[in-house]
């Protein structure tokens, strides 16, 4: 983006909870959307349920097979629920559950119905940063042929080794790809026809000019993403992404120009779309929290657990169920006091949620959503280089994975989470700001080069010291290049209170405890991570 720019955040809110016109008594009846979760499903063969790719890939996983969340729901529950009158919008395999708009009349004889199991009010709201200008991070470029993020990650390494993610079946579900294929930087996605299928959830019929979108600003959102997954600037032999050899599958979920709901229906359906063409990598630079014009609608900072919302729900049955790799960003309301955390689906346990680091040394960015205390696991679990958004920090990141993926294809998906953690530059002192850090790509070919043992890869060096709170802990840093390092005060192991921008002076670096809530403080240095334990 053009120097100056400045970063805003854009929500978009999701769905469909308009007033729908009926002529009753010359009134509108107010309706809402809801997923109802139904008891039965309807017994098929395999073979029927899911597609010979996804046949293929669960076999190469060794993955299950005959699974209960390939199932439909009950056909003849459905017709009790549409009986009452209200809309159906949504069936969801994965979830046993449907989604529909009804009014509170009808949502209350749904609730009657034997088979019904649970009823939720649904909603959400679309993170991302603006896509004006160029895409043109120049600042803290290492290298020069590398996209910041990239000279961040050190994914030179993947370039040395002919990396570019071949062979990988990638999905981006995002808000649009308008012009994607006429964009310098990805003409040779055109040139060797990467993108193997498109789908446009939001206007099917609209899929054959899938890139001839509406010319909203964020109807381009999705192509920025794809440059940070697989751009090549050719004219520069430079990287915007490092995954230039995967295989694309593009879905369009999300309606820009519009206030509905009905985008987490679709995100739904562009997972399911994706499982079943045999995908293994999925990036999604999209988030659901709050933003609705109807505040009742929003979502909670308390809804964030992981296991509320339907998108959640849905991306741990892909990671723990389909074997997918899912990498989401964590969102943009890091600076909004009234949420602060990060959005949904980026609170699933299993997917990998990406904040944002700004600056040298890497910091969070402000705007990048903190995971919260009270989940029972942290995120985010990475973080990587984004000026404009964790929108663009998790296609980097996903990049990243595709080209680990290539160089390892027997690792599954949780193996690869963990590899990412592992070599990542805050590892094993990870907090909820950026998680584990930044990866390193050395450090993870190394474990993914170990099978059997990568578990036991390398990781950057770190250590363990014990300090006294009364006078500040001075680390010798004589033999490093870097004048300033950054310093997270935590209350605990992981939540942070405070981050801070310490000076070196002299090859020494001195860190005080803050107050006395901080009981442990993390510095981050280029090659190593130094954990303070206060006394």
């Amino acid at each position: 983006m053009t120097t100056g720019f400045q970063i805003r955040l854009l929500l978009l809110t999701f769905g469909l909870f308009g007033l729908t016109s009926q002529w009753s008594f010359a009134q509108t009846i107010e309706t809402s959307n809801y997923w109802v979760y139904l008891s039965d499903r309807e017994p098929s063969p395999v073979n029927t349920r899911i597609s010979p790719a996804t046949i293929q890939s669960r076999i190469n996983l060794g993955l299950d097979l005959d699974q209960v969340t390939d199932q439909r729901p009950s056909s003849a529950l459905i017709k009790q629920v549409s009986a009452t009158g209200a809309q159906l919008r949504f069936l969801s395999k994965w979830l046993g559950a449907i989604s529909v708009s009804a009014t509170t009349e009808q949502i209350n004889r749904i609730k009657e119905i034997r088979g019904v199991t649970e009823i939720h009010a649904f909603g959400g709201v679309f993170l991302a940063a603006s896509t004006k200008g160029q895409v043109n991070q120049e600042a803290n470029a290492d290298n020069p042929s590398l996209y910041p993020a990239l000279a961040q990650m050190q994914t030179d390494a993947f370039i040395n080794k002919g990396l570019t993610g071949k062979g990988i079946k990638m999905g981006l579900i995002d808000a649009g790809f308008r012009d994607a294929d006429l964009t310098p930087v990805l003409s040779h996605l055109q040139t060797r026809k990467a993108v193997k299928s498109v789908r446009d959830f939001v206007v099917p019929k609209r899929s054959p000019r899938f890139f001839r979108g509406p010319a909203d600003s964020l109807d381009t959102h999705g192509t920025t993403v794809l440059k940070m997954v697989a751009g090549y600037d050719s004219t520069k032999a430079r990287w915007l992404g490092c995954a230039t050899g995967v295989d694309l599958y593009l879905a369009r979920t999300d309606d820009a120009k519009h206030e509905y709901r009905a985008e987490e229906d679709q995100w739904l359906a562009a997972m399911e779309w994706m499982d079943s063409s045999g995908v293994r990598l999925i990036n999604s630079s999209l988030g659901y929290g709050k933003g609705f014009d109807k505040e009742s609608d929003n979502y909670k900072p308390s809804d964030i657990t992981g296991k509320t919302t339907a998108v959640s729900k849905a991306a741990a049955i892909a990671v723990n169920q389909k074997g997918l790799m899912v990498v989401v960003s964590a969102g943009n309301e890091g600076e909004d006091e009234a949420w602060g955390i990060i959005a949904s689906p980026a609170d699933a346990e299993g997917v990998l949620t990406v904040g944002a680091t700004v600056g040298k040394p890497y910091k969070k960015a402000g705007y990048s959503g903190i995971g919260p205390a009270k989940l029972p696991y942290l995120k985010p679990d990475l973080a990587a280089y984004s000026l404009t958004g964790t929108s663009f920090s998790s296609p980097a990141v996903a990049g990243f994975v595709a080209c680990l993926m290539e160089a390892n294809p027997t690792l599954s998906n949780k193996q690869l989470h963990a590899i990412m953690r592992r070599s990542s530059s805050l590892y094993p002192y990870a907090n909820n700001y950026l998680g584990a850090g930044f990866p390193s790509a050395p450090l993870a070919l190394e474990a993914a080069a170990k099978p059997n043992g990568w578990e036991k890869g390398s990781s950057i060096s770190s250590k363990l010291i014990r300090q006294n709170r009364i006078s500040p802990a001075v680390l010798d840093i004589s033999d490093s290049t870097t004048q300033q390092v950054v310093v997270f005060h935590k209350s605990n192991k992981t939540m942070v209170i405070k981050q801070e921008i310490l000076t070196i002076q002299k090859g020494k670096l001195s860190v005080a405890c803050i107050q006395a809530e901080n009981l442990y403080s993390t510095v981050m240095l280029p090659d190593q991570v130094v954990e303070i334990e206060w006394k």
